[in-house]
């Protein structure tokens, strides 16, 4: 018999298509419907899939690539793993083997649960979800109507009833190789299960025994051919040997297919056990041939069709392969006289209610000799075959063309962008190197006007500093008593001025000067919400109003000139003194200086220090300056205090002692930051 391609393209995947455009991942038990279709239970991609009358694979139900459990319809509904599918009654039914129970597909897509509780291994009879399964890999259908399920990893055979009552007609659960009654026959994982010619004895595939079983009616388990040893040896009943048999099914002429997965071969079994080989040669691969010369990988299924010969899931070959005796023939062909294609002509409905057209079979027929012939001139050495050779290579060049000009674009753009880079590298380069630039500029400059600014403090005196120091507070001075006279003078014309305006006005327009002289700077703000310059209103002298705004507003100024002139004059003297004290205490040599005592760094918040400084904080002798920002004070003097004027100043504290302070002194030099400098 010589094996040809149905469909798959060879590679793990779920697209759909035609023939060799279609993709399977790992298919595994097939079925046929009533109309001639194939049924493929692909495995990995968790769908259940039909091949046509034209070839054409669609998926009926299923998320490829989805695994997981729920009814619905059609893509809404998801499997793990379906192992197994055969049609009863317009229905198909699935051996869910991951999710653990039997699903069927209507034939408008409608997925739902018949027996299992879905998710939960177990092997226990029931009623619907209350029984469980574990892995059952396939699933047929008697005469009676009963499902029988391979049971696989309960090591047994079960069965459904029409009212959804599921028991075990075979095995114990324990796996193992016995023939024998319901009670005691024991099987090892079986994987495939059809039932014989009048549909009473069901024939099971008993993968891990290596061997083909038959179970009747009541449940009694006999070997029909091979042991429970694997191996290859065609032969009779015991004698022959397989290797992981996995699907089966019956042919016309009442023999078995069956799938000898390990031993990469399709098998035969006749009724009587005698077993041969009808195609594959052992070797794992892939090809298309005769006999021995056709390569299978791990065939896991098998159906019959309807148009002769048999139909093989090529599993791991991610194809779906057809056997037939007869050259050119089509496994899904024509539609039988049994199907829904028949009496188009007449007329009828679609499994969906759908009306059919009259003229639908011949149509169909002319459809299936166009595609025929547009096979035949495609596979042609002329016509069809030239023409798409030439568009072909015409595309190809094309494509060569606008990928090298897409590829000068990117060189050119690399460029450019390469090009920009380093220009953008340069100007930033360039701006570093003026900001540098002045950069030490402006420090060489602030150098150069400290060095000398240090100079000339160098060339000064003690004196002369204090006397510099002097003269700046003198000016300061003038000026805060010229301002204080300025201001003097503005109040008394102001007070003038308002005792003249007091006496020449009523009561009303006396209460109406207060409001003036409390009047804010904003004029024409209160003029629009209080109307004061109503030129209508004659008890009101805009000019003198006017007028002592203006007096007002000077006074403020002056007020606030005031304010800061003392506040530059404390700044400039805090910050020449320690300017002097800084450069008194870094002069090294040059001409002696006039003796001066400093203490540093007393704590303020100290009682005695606070004393001590309250007595002997009198000018000329000595300068206060307080720094605020660690709480500490500078004593300047500028002579040596003596006993007398000790004495005499001490006097005038609360009964503090020359004595108590020297003996002070000296113990704070012990606990504080304390330095006395006397310059001879």
């Amino acid at each position: 018999m010589r094996t040809s391609l149905l469909a798959g393209a060879g590679t793990a995947g779920s697209s759909n298509g035609s023939d060799s455009s279609a993709q399977f991942y790992h298919p595994r038990n097939l079925g046929v419907d009533g109309s001639g279709r194939i049924l493929v239970a692909d495995w990995h991609n968790h769908t259940i899939r039909r091949i046509d009358h034209f070839g054409s694979v669609i998926t009926l139900a299923g998320s490829a690539g989805h695994a997981g459990y729920k009814d619905g319809a059609r893509a809404e509904a998801m499997f793990n793993y379906p192992a197994g599918v055969h049609i009863a009654e317009g229905d198909i039914l699935v051996a869910d083997s991951w999710n653990h129970c039997i699903r069927a597909v209507s034939s408008k897509g409608e997925t739902r649960t018949v027996a299992g509780d879905p998710g939960l291994l177990g092997f226990g009879n029931g009623s619907g979800s209350s029984a469980q399964f574990s892995c059952p890999h396939d699933i047929t259908l008697d005469r009676e109507g009963n499902i029988l399920v391979a049971d696989t990893d309960n090591n047994a055979i079960r069965k459904i009833d029409p009212a959804g009552n599921v028991t075990t007609l075979a095995g114990t659960g324990a796996a193992g190789h016995k023939d024998g009654d319901a009670t005691s026959a024991e099987f090892n994982k079986p994987k495939g299960i059809t039932m014989d010619a009048i549909g009473e004895y069901c024939i099971v595939a008993d993968t891990g025994n290596h061997c083909i079983r038959r179970v009747s009616p009541s449940g009694l388990a006999i070997t029909v051919a091979g042991i429970a040893e694997s191996g290859f040896v065609d032969g009779e009943g015991r004698d022959a040997r397989f290797s992981y048999p996995m699907g089966i099914s019956l042919d016309a002429d009442g023999r078995y297919i069956v799938a000898d997965a390990a031993n990469n071969r399709v098998r035969m079994v006749t009724a009587k056990g005698t077993v041969t080989t009808v195609v594959g040669a052992g070797d794992s691969g892939y090809s298309e041939g005769t006999g021995a010369a056709a390569l299978f990988h791990g065939p896991a299924g098998v159906a019959v069709s309807p148009n002769g010969g048999f139909l093989v899931a090529d599993c791991w070959n991610h194809r779906i392969r057809y056997v037939s005796d007869t050259p050119n023939q089509h496994a899904y062909g024509a539609a039988p006289a049994s199907s829904s294609f028949a009496g188009i002509a007449a007329g009828g409905l679609f499994e969906d209610g759908t009306e059919l057209d009259p003229d639908a079979e011949r149509k169909c027929t002319a459809v299936q000799l166009l595609r025929r012939e547009c096979e035949r001139q495609l596979s042609g050495d002329g016509g069809i075959a030239k023409m798409a050779a030439k568009y072909e290579i015409q595309l190809r060049e094309a494509y060569d063309k606008r990928i090298n000009s897409l590829e000068t674009q990117r060189r050119q753009m690399e460029d450019a962008i390469a090009l920009r880079a380093q220009e953008l590298d340069a100007e930033l380069a360039e701006r570093r190197y003026q900001c540098e630039v002045e950069c030490k500029q402006i420090v060489e400059a602030k150098r150069t006007r400290v060095e000398a600014l240090l100079k000339s403090l160098e060339k000064l005196g003690p004196d002369e500093i204090a006397a510099a120091a002097d003269a700046r507070n003198l000016r300061l001075r003038a000026e805060i008593d010229r301002l204080r006279l300025e201001v003097e003078e503005v109040k008394s014309e102001q007070s003038a001025q308002l005792a003249q305006t007091s006496s020449a006005t009523t009561g009303q327009e006396s209460s109406f000067m207060e409001d003036l002289l409390n009047f804010d700077a904003d004029i024409p703000a209160r003029q629009a919400d209080e109307n004061l310059f109503d030129p209508q209103n004659p008890k009101v002298d805009t000019t003198a109003k006017l007028q002592q705004l203006r007096l007002q507003q000077q006074v403020r100024e002056l007020e606030a000139a005031k304010k800061k002139a003392i506040e530059v004059e404390d700044y400039i003297r805090a910050d020449e003194l320690k300017e002097e004290i800084r450069k008194l205490k870094k002069k090294e040599g040059g001409p002696a200086p006039r003796p001066i005592v400093t203490v540093t760094h007393l704590r303020v918040h100290d009682e005695k220090v606070q004393k001590f400084m309250e007595a002997w904080q009198e000018p000329p002798r000595t300068r206060l300056l307080q720094d605020t920002t660690d709480d500490s004070v500078f004593i300047m003097y500028e002579a040596h205090p003596t006993r007398a004027d000790a004495d005499a100043m001490i006097s005038t504290s609360d009964d503090i002692k020359w004595g108590e302070i020297a003996s002070w002194l000296a113990e704070a030099t012990k606990t504080h930051v304390f330095t006395a400098v006397h310059s001879t």
